[in-house]
């Protein structure tokens, strides 16, 4: 437990400091500026300033009472959320960036939709990302069939255009599950949004090899 001193509130015990900029994301020892009580005190909002001399930013920190009681500063506080958290981007391979820049785009907004708590529309952008992923794919491999691509359904991409086998796998069964993002009721009840994401890895890490070694192939050909 730790004490918090609140200038003329008094102190007040907390669970925990913060010891991270939510803005540059570095460890620090976070420097207190000010103090904020909220209605019947059972919430505190402190502002701090982050030492980092490359960062040197203002955040709150917000402290909730586990057990309101109203009218009085005393009691035990938790740290609930430190504002403004500036999100951070998921990695993208070189390779895959340059192949689907949106997807990349789609990608990252569906993550950091996910670390903001909003699960139940992230899955629906997961799904989006895959789909402009492999149709990308597809017309980098077969490129004067562009437009029917842009037109078939995803499914059908995947069984129309994809050699790879492990591409096919990986990508079909990534569809299925983000087709259960936007329906009513699940086919897949024992998967999730986390085998969603791990399946759409799976088809950036089987994208990026392919291309590598089609990359490599052509640039070392036997002489």
């Amino acid at each position: 437990m730790l004490q918090i001193h609140l200038n003329h509130l008094g102190t007040i015990n907390v669970d925990s400091l913060p010891n991270q900029c939510p803005v540059c994301k570095s460890k620090v020892s976070a420097i207190q500026t000010s103090v904020h009580s909220k209605t019947q005190s059972n919430c505190v909002e402190i502002a701090y300033q982050c030492p980092n001399e490359e960062c040197l930013s203002l955040f709150i920190a917000r402290y909730e009472k586990l057990q309101p009681t109203p009218n009085t500063i005393n009691g035990f506080f938790t740290l609930i959320k430190c504002v403004p958290n500036n999100l951070d981007k998921p990695d993208i391979v070189e390779e895959v960036a340059e192949l689907s820049p949106q997807f990349c785009e789609i990608f990252t907004e569906s993550y950091q939709a996910e670390k903001l708590g909003m699960e139940q529309i992230c899955g629906i952008g997961y799904r989006k990302a895959l789909e402009f992923l492999i149709k990308d794919f597809c017309i980098s491999e077969h490129p004067t069939e562009e437009t029917k691509i842009k037109g078939k359904a995803l499914a059908k991409c995947i069984n129309d255009y994809i050699d790879d086998i492990r591409i096919k796998q990986c990508s079909t069964r990534a569809a299925w599950l983000g087709n259960d993002e936007a329906h009513y009721v699940r086919k897949w009840s024992d998967k999730d949004i986390h085998d969603l994401k791990i399946l759409i890895k799976l088809c950036v890490l089987w994208i990026q090899s392919h291309l590598l070694t089609v990359s490599y192939t052509s640039s070392m050909a036997r002489t």
